[in-house]
């Protein structure tokens, strides 16, 4: 994570910018985007290690595809983040287990 967290920040929105996903868009400053028109570009999965049992996967992010360009909800550097990513894969449609 330290290795990557400056690249990680820098294709967030500036810091403050407040971001919500709920049934009908997410949002981003302001700016809200229909479900209908986001496509996921990239998915990134980590793996969760566990000493007993099965590893796990999560996403860490989510590189979105929308009208006004690319959009990155990453949970680790936004508020809620694990929330956020989620509720967006959900929202579109993708189940992880």
């Amino acid at each position: 994570m330290r290795d990557d967290i400056s690249k990680r920040l820098a294709r967030m929105a500036p810091s403050g910018t407040a971001i919500r996903a709920d049934t009908t868009a997410l949002t981003i400053g302001g700016r809200a985007t229909p479900w209908s028109d986001i496509a996921i570009e990239t998915a990134e999965i980590v793996t969760v290690s566990v000493p007993e049992g099965e590893d796990h996967y999560r996403a860490d992010a989510v590189v979105l595809a929308t009208p006004g360009g690319s959009v990155v909800p990453d949970q680790a550097v936004i508020s809620n983040g694990a929330q956020i990513v989620n509720k967006v894969l959900r929202t579109l449609g993708v189940e992880f287990r």
